[in-house]
């Protein structure tokens, strides 16, 4: 099998890559080591449990390692580095947000939430087509990602069964994983929903059973770590990716027919161990009875009463209702004298418009409040 034939779409035709030549080439295996534990450092995040390692900034350093062995492996070697336009708009994103941090309400906000998250999905953009360029690597990629799905989903799992949850409404919405990318119930079931079919390529590409086994174990405590969020996005999300998987295996004959029937059975099955609570959180996808609403008022740089300035003084101050009482409209009052005293100042109906006439045919509309 030639080059041309290994090279990915990602990778453009100029560049010839080979599992020997990577092989040969230190710096290309420095690069990709760097990035898979940069990749490790994003998910797990290891700075979280050991404190000392927090004033390191591992990810940049490990980030910093891989890029500069890229650029080094290409300018020893005369490789050229990719570098086409998606990635170029990718980088003009971040200098564009760069630019404008000083029209931001939060320059220093906007700094961490710039060099926190985004400079380092940059980043991995950039790498990855510039030292993932061989089958091998992809594979070791794709083999990193799903196990650090373990941690994340059995974080979820373990904050379920011991009762470790962010709200105690209606619906306990676990804690997510530490400080990171899946630091909230939500992000949570995202990550596994973008995980579970790398997970799924890696089932049917292994060869051992054994492997095979280990990879559906992992699929089972994905999908638990998924329902566990009581994410209806993530319900959503992980709905649509087996509908997807048996729609185009059941078009197969053979094992892969039979997969896809097996997954189904197995759905059903279970349908009777999902928790009522999850069921009802599931139910209200459906529902056009909520009717959730805020308002956030920011003062303005004009004077306000008594000629003193209602420019914003870096504060924020939230409104009730009284009573049983809903609608932002009713609670204008407070929201114009806190905007009056400089402060961005929100309200919201509390689920629902009105008194408590309300109640009597809008059982949505009940729990929102």
């Amino acid at each position: 099998m030639n080059a041309s034939t290994e090279a990915a779409w990602w990778i453009p035709q100029t560049v010839h890559t080979s599992e020997a030549g990577s092989r040969r080439d230190p710096e290309a295996k420095i690069a990709f080591r760097a990035l898979i534990a940069f990749t490790l450092i994003l998910l797990i995040s290891p700075q979280n449990w050991f404190s000392m390692l927090k004033p390191l900034r591992i990810a940049f350093l490990t980030a910093g390692l891989a890029g500069a062995s890229v650029l080094w492996n290409g300018w020893a070697h005369r490789k050229p580095v990719v570098l086409n336009r998606e990635i170029l708009a990718c980088f003009a994103l971040p200098a564009w947000a760069f630019l404008t941090l000083p029209l931001s309400y939060w320059p220093g906000g906007s700094v961490a939430t710039l060099t926190d998250l985004y400079l380092k999905a940059v980043i991995i953009f950039w790498l990855l087509p510039n030292v993932v360029a061989t089958k091998s690597r992809l594979l070791s990629l794709a083999t990193v990602l799903f196990v650090c799905t373990v941690p994340l989903a059995g974080t979820g799992v373990k904050n379920f069964l011991s009762g470790v949850f962010i709200t105690r409404t209606d619906v306990a919405r676990i804690a997510g994983y530490g400080e990171s990318l899946a630091g909230n119930p939500n992000d949570l079931a995202f990550m596994l929903n973008l995980l579970v079919p790398v997970g799924m390529a890696l089932f049917r590409s292994a060869r051992r059973t054994s492997v095979r086994i280990c990879v559906l174990i992992i699929l089972a405590i994905d999908v638990v770590g998924v329902i566990v969020t009581f994410s209806r996005a993530g319900f959503l999300a992980l709905a649509a990716i087996g509908a997807t998987y048996f729609l185009k295996l059941v078009r197969r004959p053979g094992a892969d027919r039979t997969l896809a029937f097996a997954m189904l059975m197995i759905a059903i099955l279970s349908l009777p161990l999902l928790p009522q609570s999850y069921i009802n959180r599931v139910a209200t996808v459906t529902s056009i009875d909520s009717d959730i609403r805020m308002e956030l008022w920011m003062p303005s740089s004009a004077q306000g009463s008594g000629g003193q300035a209602s420019a914003w003084n870096g504060k924020f101050r939230g409104t009730g209702n009284g009573g049983l009482g809903g609608g932002t409209a009713v609670n204008a009052g407070a929201l114009a004298n806190g905007v009056r005293r400089g402060y961005a100042t929100a309200g919201n109906n509390t689920g629902h418009a009105g008194d408590s006439s309300y109640a009597l045919s809008h059982p949505e509309q009940i729990k929102d409040f």
